[in-house]
């Protein structure tokens, strides 16, 4: 099969999970996120160590941002990617002890932040401005000069960065590490898109009876959301 045919295949497996009702079964499978999580920080720690010595002479690096709007639009990125601001109220509300909400949301977050650090610094430790670059580490996941389409950084003769695309005939092998990492993506995916899914459906609750009892309106609520989120 085609690497897109694939995507859909896997995508939309994954995307039916969304229509799960009864979200207390996340609970039982819960910890597959937490083992994702792991194999998050060790394939990316893994890749990064070995991209620092096939690339640590060719990727340059910036330690510094170039300029305050390069600060400002990266703490944005973070702010409106990695903040659970759609699912915080019905967490809370479904919370076995509510009172436990910051202390859960407090721990929750500075475990990512621990993850994020760890890995995003050797991510960029092995690949440099190509890591933080991409919209995807897996995208990077090769032997030197990257994955076959994928732009890659590097310097010309004037100092300045520039990009060049790798050609299929010059790319590398993709590493396992990528593979596996592809694969933690997916589960845990599957363990919080239905939590996502059922705070999404929670809100429409909250704001009309009729969709809150109306079980095939619900539904078709949630079909849309999930062609309209799978698809563009």
């Amino acid at each position: 099969f085609d690497i897109k045919v694939w995507c859909l295949i896997v995508g939309g497996g994954v995307t039916c999970l969304a229509f799960i009702k009864d979200v207390s079964i996340v609970n039982k499978v819960a910890f597959l996120g937490v083992v994702a999580a792991f194999v998050f920080v060790v394939t990316m720690c893994t890749g990064g160590f070995m991209a620092s010595s096939q690339y640590a002479d060719v990727n340059p690096t910036r330690t510094w941002p170039a300029g305050p709007l390069d600060l400002a639009a990266r703490f944005a990125s973070l702010l409106f990617g990695y903040c659970p601001v759609d699912i915080l109220f019905t967490t809370k509300r479904e919370m076995k002890d509510p009172t436990e909400f910051t202390k859960a949301l407090t721990v929750s977050h500075g475990f990512t932040m621990l993850v994020y650090l760890c890995a995003g610094g050797v991510a960029y430790f092995g690949w440099g401005a190509a890591a933080s670059e991409t919209p995807m580490i897996l995208n990077i996941m090769c032997d030197y000069p990257g994955c076959s389409g994928k732009k890659m950084p590097s310097i010309n003769s004037a100092g300045e960065m520039i990009f060049k695309t790798v050609t299929e005939q010059a790319a590398g092998s993709q590493w396992v590490v990528g593979f596996i990492l592809a694969v933690a993506v997916m589960i845990s995916l599957s363990v919080t898109l239905p939590l996502t899914a059922f705070c999404f459906m929670s809100g429409f609750g909250a704001m009309s009876k009729t969709i809150r009892d109306n079980d095939m309106l619900q539904l078709g609520i949630k079909i849309v959301a999930a062609v309209v989120f799978f698809f563009f």
